[in-house]
């Protein structure tokens, strides 16, 4: 009996698991293109900041509060 309830207690942790993974995701890939379609970014770019400059220090940094508060929720 007590085998029973720790396989529904894990198989309880692995679905719930799972479930907010793909919202944090989804929520990650979200505040990422709102950052990336923002004017500063097209201004990095256009004096010719490389793809991992602006990533570093435009997209992550603004992208961080949110994104951990989300985390937090979760």
């Amino acid at each position: 009996m007590g085998g029973v309830v720790l396989l529904t207690g894990i198989l309880v942790v692995a679905i719930s698991y799972v479930l907010t993974r793909e919202l944090l995701v989804d929520s990650i890939r979200s505040q990422v293109l709102s950052i990336k379609a923002r004017e500063y970014i097209l201004a990095a770019r256009s004096i010719g900041a490389s793809e991992p400059r602006i990533l570093f220090r435009h997209v992550l940094p603004n992208a961080a509060g949110p994104l951990l508060t989300q985390a937090t929720i979760m």
